[in-house]
């Protein structure tokens, strides 16, 4: 991810955990409100999702799965503020299936972090398994008041955000240290060359010998040419 699609995946989550805090402290008397609100909720993550992806120049395969999760929650957005009373019948087990969706996301991208080179991901891999289980708990709806299932609901959204907060943050982390690695062996190879333009290497004594012979027989042949002395080979 580029810097702005960072920014725009980070906004979603705040608005997510936003809303999931309006529900724990605030639950709706009139269910078909929240419903509104949670659908222009998705819209309005849904639509940073799609942004994100198309401002990303990396388009690995965890960016493809949440490209098709973001056009899922605008049209999913949508329906709801179309049709809330319908969907207010059915929200337990649309929110239930949207964050249990989202923990399997996160687990996408515990796979990308380990592609990446991190370390210890286990208490992701736990954290990821908890936001699924949460979605599975409202999907089952074993609650009997809206008021309880809409609390849980918002806990479950302020835990979801939480948690691909520090997703982000850890793979924001993990792509500095990357890219740092990267220029330091640029760097490197760039250095290489240039040292050995500069190193010219001295001749070991076995190379020397035979030159230091051929000058002192060439330094010697005048002398002999001066007291007449001839060569054998020219007689």
């Amino acid at each position: 991810m580029n810097n702005m699609s960072k920014f725009a995946n980070i906004i979603g989550l705040v608005v997510l955990i936003a809303l999931g805090a309006v529900l724990l402290v605030h639950p709706s008397e009139t269910i078909v409100w929240t419903v509104r609100l949670i659908g222009a909720a998705f819209i309005l993550v849904g639509a940073i999702s799609v942004l994100s992806f198309a401002l990303q120049k990396d388009k690995d395969m965890n960016a493809k799965i949440r490209l098709i999760a973001g056009i899922a929650a605008l049209i999913l957005g949508i329906i709801v503020l179309l049709s809330p009373v319908a969907v207010a019948s059915i929200l337990p087990f649309l929110m239930g299936l949207t964050i249990a969706i989202h923990g399997a996301l996160h687990l996408a991208q515990i796979i990308e972090l380990k592609r990446m080179g991190a370390q210890g991901l286990i208490p992701m891999v736990v954290l990821a398994s908890i936001v699924i289980a949460l979605g599975v708990l409202i999907f089952c709806n074993p609650f009997k008041t809206q008021a309880a299932i809409l609390r849980l609901i918002g806990i479950s959204m302020i835990y979801d955000g939480v948690v691909g907060i520090m997703m982000a943050a850890k793979g924001i982390g993990l792509s500095a240290k990357e890219k740092k690695r990267e220029k330091e062996e640029a760097d490197q190879l760039i250095a290489v060359p240039a040292e050995e333009a500069g190193h010219t290497e001295e001749p070991t004594e076995a190379e020397a010998a035979p030159n230091d012979a051929l000058t002192q027989f060439s330094a010697k042949m005048p002398l002999r040419e001066e007291a007449g002395e001839v060569p054998s080979e020219d007689l």
